[in-house]
């Protein structure tokens, strides 16, 4: 019986991505050694990316640092990100010559190599954070959260096994390196007990080593506009002001980034300027001008449950404007997939003035809204994104507050991108703009 040439190319691919992750990972780990940099790896089911960023932005100040671009967290992104390089899709000549500048940076070396390397680290499957912490060492270890429910849990049947796997990060550390937990997380709180290095914890419990106290919106014509709140150490109370960032779960991230601030030994003042420079990412709690003076708030990177449920404590504090959520399946849930759409649909009927929903899973949130209390004339549901931007404007009334959040899988950014005042700005202000991933529109 012959082979079939589908199974045949498939075979070609798989060896030739297994071929291409094991020269990448050599090179990666032939520069770390020629430059010894140090390494901050950033983990966990949530607000990986934001705090990397945000570490990034304290950090870039007092140090040559860089950090992995858009979602470069995985077996290859992890070393394309120590690389300097970018995927280049299936275009074999384009890998040749990635691996030909790995070569040259391993043999003759590269200007201002940095000094820190952020790097945010993954977990698709079991023994993923395994891997890369042997392939890049950490000296600091952050561990963002893990969460009442994993974001993966067709990998990992219980958020203990997602638990175990975020917690290789700090279990690899070195005696006198640094593991930065979330004291919120019981979870991520518990992992001091299986790190040598030592422990900072920060969180909104006055127990964590570094803590927010007097948050507070700061609000500019009955709009609100970022985030005040102190942050404790020691006896020492900080004031810090954020421009942009609305959610609280934000604030966790800034106060990881703080945290390694202080465990490379900068002032605390030095630190909390440098947070001014910190702006929202595409995709992620970002404030975005709408259609009829509406006002959008662009999360539509992806969405796990916990995250989910953020965002809708987000819309619930404009108290003077109309609150519309738009709202997508939440994907990669398994067995859990009904139980926690469900879960946001209870949330979402104490919040929203209108609920959209979209999706088969999404079906759930508007049904168990229903069941809660809010009206039918309140709440829409659209199986295809196409099928509500058909009709979007005429849901929208002038000076809306709009959560637009789902799975990355849904797209959700072209139903931002439609109801946005000025689409142009497009390019600049939403989360999967480039070339690549408007081919697959």
């Amino acid at each position: 019986m012959g082979v079939s040439l589908p199974l045949i190319l498939y075979s070609c691919l798989f060896m030739f991505k297994k071929l291409l992750q094991y020269h990448l990972r050599f090179l990666a780990k032939g520069v770390l050694k020629k430059y010894q940099s140090l390494i901050i790896g950033v983990t966990g089911s949530v607000g990986k990316t934001s705090t990397k960023e945000a570490i990034y932005t304290v950090l870039r100040s007092h140090f040559r640092v860089s950090r992995n671009q858009t979602n470069y967290n995985n077996e290859l992104g992890v070393p394309l990100a120590i690389l300097d390089q970018e995927a280049v899709g299936r275009s074999v000549w384009g890998w040749l010559q990635v691996l030909l500048a790995g070569w040259r940076q391993v043999l003759f070396g590269r200007k201002d190599f940095p000094e820190i390397l952020v790097l945010e680290m993954g977990a698709d499957k079991p023994r993923d954070i395994e891997y890369l912490t042997n392939l890049a060492p950490c000296f600091i270890g952050v561990v963002t959260a893990v969460g009442d429910v994993p974001a993966h849990v067709e990998f990992f049947e219980h958020n203990q096994d997602v638990a175990k796997e975020k917690s290789y990060l700090v279990k690899n550390l070195p005696n006198k390196g640094w593991a930065i937990l979330n004291y919120d997380d019981p979870l991520v709180r518990n992992m001091r007990q299986v790190t040598r290095a030592q422990v900072l914890t920060y969180g909104l419990e006055e127990r964590a080593d570094i803590f927010a106290s007097d948050i507070n919106l700061w609000q500019d014509n009955d709009w609100p506009r970022g985030l005040a709140f102190k942050v404790n150490y020691k006896g020492n109370s900080v004031p810090v002001r954020v421009d942009h960032l609305l959610s609280r779960p934000h604030i966790a991230n800034i106060l990881a980034a703080i945290a390694c601030g202080l465990a490379l030994d900068l002032n605390l003042i030095e630190i909390v300027e440098a947070l001014r420079k910190i702006k929202p990412l595409p995709g992620r709690l970002n404030l975005i001008a709408g259609i009829k003076q509406s006002l959008i708030i662009d999360d539509t990177y992806n969405a796990a449950p916990a995250a989910m449920l953020a965002a809708l404590d987000v819309l619930a504090q404009f108290t003077k404007q109309r609150k519309v959520a738009i709202l997508g399946d939440m994907l990669e849930l398994g067995s859990q997939s009904e139980k926690t759409h469900r879960q946001i649909g209870l949330k979402a009927a104490a919040i929203v003035d209108i609920l959209i929903t979209v999706g088969l899973r999404a079906k759930f949130v508007s049904q168990t809204a229903q069941i809660q209390g809010l009206a039918p004339a309140r709440i829409y549901h659209f199986d295809e994104a196409e099928t509500l931007m058909a009709q979007i404007e005429d849901l929208i009334n002038p000076n809306d507050v709009i959560l637009v959040k789902a799975s990355q899988g849904m797209r959700f950014e072209k139903i931002v991108k439609d109801i946005m005042a000025d689409p142009m700005q497009a390019k600049e202000l939403l989360v999967r703009q480039d070339d690549n991933w408007l081919k697959k529109s």
